[in-house]
């Protein structure tokens, strides 16, 4: 990504004093992490961490929009950046949330990203047969091309 656009989403993410419990900024949070400079990303995904270390006691709208943060961190940094800064703190905080209808994918992506990290190909393998099977195919063939 060229120098102007990062200064440009940077210049957004940072007109608001409090950028973290802003919805829209940490929407462009999530989807620009994988063009993300890795220390601008660590620092910031570091300030998310630490304001909603209590994710589970936010209102729903956070709650989604923080762990589709926390998913995106994980596959940017264990995917794309092959960082290890606060890969576990991440994976922690979406395991507070309720594995319901609304978590419980972020949740099987979170194990499959952790079974990444450790090695565990026949785990990730389960996870991507339970996902096909669930007729999430495209998700599935996304984690297989990752792994």
């Amino acid at each position: 990504m060229d120098k102007a656009t990062r200064t440009k989403i940077n210049q957004y993410i940072y007109q608001k004093d409090n950028w973290v419990t802003d919805n829209e900024a940490l929407t462009i949070l999530g989807n620009s992490m994988p063009i993300s400079v890795p220390d601008i990303l660590i620092a910031r995904m570091g300030k998310v961490l630490r304001y909603y270390k209590n994710l589970e006691n936010c209102p729903a709208t956070f709650q989604r929009r923080v762990s589709t943060v926390c998913v995106n961190y994980l596959y940017t940094a264990l995917c794309i950046r092959k960082i290890d800064k606060y890969v576990s703190e991440t994976r922690a905080l979406i395991r507070t949330l309720p594995f319901d209808d609304r978590f419980g994918l972020k949740i099987l992506i979170t194990q499959y990203f952790e079974d990444m990290r450790n090695g565990d190909k026949k785990s990730m393998q389960q996870l991507k047969d339970v996902l096909r099977h669930a007729g999430l195919t495209k998700l599935a063939n996304r984690l297989q091309n990752e792994s």
